[in-house]
C-alpha cells in the first residue's frame, strides 16, 4: 500500500505558475498524494485555479492575510494528523515526479521526530535550468547551526508523522520567522532529526515575484557576508525566537538546548555574552567566509 503524503501549500496570487506546480504534485509516483491548500487573500485568478482542482485530490480554504510564513503554520496546525508524511510546498516550482517518494524513502526507517530536504536545481521563469544548484556543500543541520542560519529550504521539505503531532493544534506563535526555520529548529530542538538528500528532486523557479530567491553569484555571497556584518538581520531577531522558544511549552527542548536558548534570549546584553554565542560548539556554517561572517554578526549583535 502506498505511503499517505498531504502536501500543504500556500498561495497569495499565484495565478502564473500555480496551474503547472499542482500538476506536478498530483503526478508523483509512487504516494497517495492530497494537496490541502490555504490561500492568503489572492486578488487575482488564484482562487479560480484551485477550483478547477478540487475533488479527490485537492481541497482549499482562504483566510485573512497572514503573510506567507504563518500562513503555513496555520496550515501545519489545522491539517489532519492522519498521514504518514507531511510537506511543504510553494506555488510557483515544479516537483519531480519522484520528490515524494526520495523522501519517503530517507525518512521511513527513522522513528523519531524528523525532516528531510534536499538540494534545488534553479531555474529561470520558464523551467530552464540556470546551470547550478542551490547547495554546493553538504549542510550539517546541527541545533546550533539551525538556531542561527536556518538553511533548510521549505520547498524540499517532507515531515514524518512523529515531528507534525507537536503541532496539533498549538495556538499560532507570535514571532515565525519563516515556516521552514521553525520548523526545523523545533524538529531538532526536541531531538530530532534532519536528512539532507545532495540531488534535486525540484525545480525552483526564480522570478522577480520570488517570495525568497537565490543569489549564487560572488558578488551575491560577498554582498550576504557583509550585510551580516553591518546592518541588522531583516530575517531573523534571535533574542526573540529563543525567548519565544524558552516559553512554548508545548514543545519538550532537550535541556542542553535550552541552555542555548537562554543565552541566546539575552546575548546582546554584554560583549561577553556575545563573544559566547560566537564560540558555541556545532556551529559549522560550511564555508570559511560563511563561519567568519556568522560570528561576525553575533559579535557585533547583528542577528
Amino acid at each position: 500500500m502506498s505511503n499517505k503524503v498531504l502536501v500543504l501549500m500556500s498561495t497569495y496570487n499565484g495565478e502564473r505558475y500555480l496551474q503547472t506546480q499542482i500538476e506536478s504534485i498530483l503526478n508523483q509516483e509512487g504516494v497517495d498524494v492530497h494537496l490541502i491548500v490555504r490561500d492568503d487573500g489572492s486578488n487575482d485568478n488564484t482562487i479560480n485555479i484551485l477550483r478547477s482542482f478540487v475533488g479527490e485530490k485537492l481541497d482549499f480554504y482562504t483566510g485573512a492575510n497572514l503573510k506567507s510564513a504563518k500562513s503555513f503554520i496555520d496550515l501545519l496546525i489545522k491539517c489532519p494528523k492522519t498521514y504518514d508524511y507531511y510537506a511543504f510546498s510553494d506555488q510557483d516550482d515544479y516537483w519531480c515526479p519522484d520528490k515524494l517518494i526520495s523522501a519517503i524513502k530517507s525518512l521511513e526507517k527513522i522513528s523519531k521526530p524528523a525532516v528531510y530536504c534536499s538540494n534545488a536545481l534553479l531555474v529561470d521563469k520558464d523551467l530552464n535550468s540556470l546551470g547550478r544548484m542551490e547547495y554546493n556543500h553538504v549542510p550539517n543541520f546541527t541545533f546550533q547551526r539551525v538556531l542561527i542560519a536556518g538553511e533548510v529550504q521549505g520547498a524540499t521539505m517532507v515531515m514524518n508523522r512523529e515531528l507534525t503531532k507537536y503541532f496539533n493544534g498549538i495556538e499560532m506563535p507570535d514571532y515565525v520567522p519563516m515556516h521552514d526555520y521553525f520548523v526545523s529548529l523545533v524538529c531538532v530542538a526536541i531531538g530530532g532529526k534532519i536528512v539532507f538528500d545532495p540531488e534535486s528532486h525540484i525545480k525552483y523557479r526564480q522570478h522577480g515575484g520570488n517570495v525568497l530567491g537565490v543569489d549564487s553569484s560572488l558578488f551575491g555571497k560577498v554582498r550576504r557576508n557583509l550585510s551580516r556584518v553591518v546592518k541588522k538581520n531583516d530575517f531573523l531577531d534571535l533574542q526573540r525566537m529563543c525567548q519565544q522558544l524558552i516559553e512554548q511549552n508545548n514543545f519538550p527542548i532537550k535541556e542542553n538546548y535550552l541552555q542555548v536558548l537562554e543565552l541566546g534570549a539575552t546575548y546582546k546584553k554584554s560583549l561577553k555574552s556575545r563573544w559566547r554565542m560566537t564560540t558555541l560548539e556545532n556551529m559549522d556554517f560550511g564555508k570559511a567566509n560563511q563561519n567568519i561572517g556568522y560570528r561576525l554578526a553575533l559579535l557585533f549583535g547583528k542577528i
